[in-house]
């Protein structure tokens, strides 16, 4: 077997959670560091995981040199400043969606790329592996029992 790609998770809210127990069914993935500014949950999850480097500032994750990667699980406007600085830091980044917010913000992750050469991807968990009300509407649409649609808004938990 390949080494395995030790990873470093920045956000262990709801999404960050989600992408963990993801990690965990990957053969190839270790989670080696979790950053959350929520210390207590941080260390929980870490704990849960066997994981013993927890950091309250995200720089201080980055800062871990057997990291490969980084998934950044944070709210929307931090995407873009944090996988910045973590391809700056010499990570490969992995981002929840959205990516950026602004064009400025677009230009500036553009930019970080090409000057770290640092492997990029932004993703939408929640929509790429169809899960609960996703795989639903999939259905219902492909059912054609909607009728004409011009768009479609999920929402989980009720928010």
């Amino acid at each position: 077997m390949a080494d395995r790609v030790k990873i470093g998770i920045i956000g262990v809210g709801q999404i960050g959670k989600s992408h963990v127990k993801q990690y965990t069914e990957i053969p190839d993935a270790e989670i080696v560091a979790i950053a959350d500014t929520n210390e207590a949950e941080a260390k929980r999850v870490a704990g849960e995981l066997g994981v013993t480097k927890v950091f309250t500032n995200f720089r201080d994750l980055l800062k871990v040199p057997e990291i490969k990667a980084v998934d950044v699980c944070l709210h929307n406007n931090f995407h873009a400043p944090v996988s910045i600085a973590a391809m700056e830091a010499g990570k490969d980044v992995y981002c929840e969606k959205p990516l950026t917010l602004t064009v400025a913000e677009s230009l500036a992750v553009q930019e970080a790329v090409e000057d770290t050469g640092r492997v990029l991807q932004t993703g939408s968990q929640q929509r790429t592996d169809f899960r609960g009300l996703f795989r639903l509407a999939v259905e219902l649409v492909r059912a054609g029992r909607l009728g004409k649609l011009r768009t479609i808004e999920c929402r989980l938990n009720g928010n």
